[in-house]
């Protein structure tokens, strides 16, 4: 049955995360495990990584995060598998992009949650009705449990202990030759990454469909200023500049272009490469989002 709370739950990305369980012996009981709502964490909803019904699919609450009042433990997103403790089925086991959770088998009323997120009164609803009953407790499992996977390894030419690789949907890791020690240096997708062959300290990283990693080099805004201000922005015709937000403390630009063909985004982005490292994300606008979701409504 679909309601508010379970709509859109795998989003786009229900060829890759789509679980539907029931525990055996309590068929009213259901979980739904989808991707991850980023637009509503901490909004109308904590993810809706995780659903649940106890009433055999008429309403569902949001597992995605426990009942801790001030530092709530998460479940990664991604989806893929779930089992219940026999004879308990409101005591679950959830694996994910991001490895093992569980849940100690207890829930909670954080629906006062909802209250201070500014949310309009039907948005304030379903965030009550999604936070009703969560999880009291969810306990990280992956302490010694090795299974994240590496989608390739980049070397350093002029250091070959000086290793970087990128992991499925957990970050780009870094290492100069500790065995143990493999420090996260980006979030996110970890794809394909590299050491430029001249200058290693200049390098790259990538998330899924190659989208690259964006900041000034080494957090330091100056070298990209100066270029600005002798060289200006550097686009092609065709390329055109929208809006542009930096954080403050200055080590990170957010920064809106617009053009038709992303070969000419390609070639700005070359023009700055040396000095900035950059993730690029394709949008499209609102209405063009709503055109497409229109027929799913």
């Amino acid at each position: 049955m679909t309601t508010d709370q379970n709509i859109g739950y795998c989003t786009g990305q229900c060829w890759y995360d789509n679980v539907v369980y029931t525990p055996p012996g309590a068929p009213d009981v259901v979980y739904l495990g989808g991707s991850f709502s980023y637009g509503e964490l901490h909004g109308p909803s904590n993810g809706r990584a995780w659903l649940l019904s106890t009433n055999g699919g008429t309403s569902f609450s949001d597992l995605t995060q426990d009942a801790d009042p001030t530092h709530a433990e998460g479940i990664h997103p991604d989806e893929h598998a779930i089992v219940t403790i026999p004879g308990k089925p409101l005591q679950f086991i959830t694996g994910s992009d991001g490895g093992v959770v569980r849940s100690d088998g207890k829930f909670a009323d954080i629906s006062y949650k909802c209250d201070t997120r500014g949310l309009n009164a039907a948005d304030l609803a379903l965030c009550k009705s999604l936070l009703s009953n969560v999880a009291n407790q969810l306990v990280n499992m992956n302490n010694g449990l090795s299974t994240l996977q590496f989608q390739s390894l980049s070397v350093n030419p002029f250091d070959y202990k000086h290793l970087m690789g990128g992991t499925q949907d957990n970050g780009t890791f870094e290492t100069t030759g500790d065995k143990k020690e493999w420090p996260q240096i980006i979030y996110g997708d970890g794809g394909q990454s590299g050491f430029s062959s001249g200058n290693p300290a200049l390098r790259f990283n990538t998330f899924t469909s190659a989208f690259n990693d964006v900041n000034f080099r080494n957090g330091d805004p100056l070298p990209v200023y100066r270029r600005f201000r002798e060289r200006g922005r550097l686009a092609p015709d065709g390329l055109r500049y929208v809006s542009s937000w930096v954080t403050e403390e200055r080590r990170r630009c957010y920064q809106v272009m617009e053009c038709d063909d992303p070969a000419l985004l390609e070639q700005w982005l070359a023009q700055w490469r040396d000095i900035v490292d950059f993730e690029c994300i394709p949008v499209v606008t609102s209405a063009e989002a709503a055109r497409t979701m229109a027929p799913l409504l």
